[in-house]
């Protein structure tokens, strides 16, 4: 349970939400230097306003695959993509996003 305050104009607003939330991920081996991952999340907030008598609550979806490369045992590249959906009961909180990115990490010895 998380308090906050939202402040609009003179009006103070003090929320209690609840947060519950799921996520699981798997890696797959494609060979023995090349990895595929996927995964997936769900959450849900609900927002009670004591104060304004008011309820909210929004769900958020989050899904990703990415894929691994390790040529030697000190270098790692990969790339991902990951689809985010949030529905709200809050005007102009629900989005869709899309995100994607790619790293190269190596290890000095």
């Amino acid at each position: 349970i998380e308090s906050y305050y939202l402040g609009v104009g003179n009006l103070s607003a003090d929320y209690t939400t609840i947060t519950t939330s799921f996520q699981t991920r798997a890696v797959y081996e494609l060979s023995h230097k090349l990895q595929l991952e996927a995964g997936f999340s769900y959450g849900r907030a609900d927002r009670d306003n004591s104060l304004l008598a008011t309820q909210a609550n929004d769900h958020t979806r989050s899904y990703s695959v990415g894929l691994r490369w390790q040529p030697r045992r000190a270098l790692e590249l990969g790339c991902n993509l990951t689809q985010q959906t949030r529905d709200s009961t809050v005007p102009g909180y629900a989005y869709d996003a899309r995100t994607y990115g790619c790293y190269i990490q190596g290890i000095l010895r």
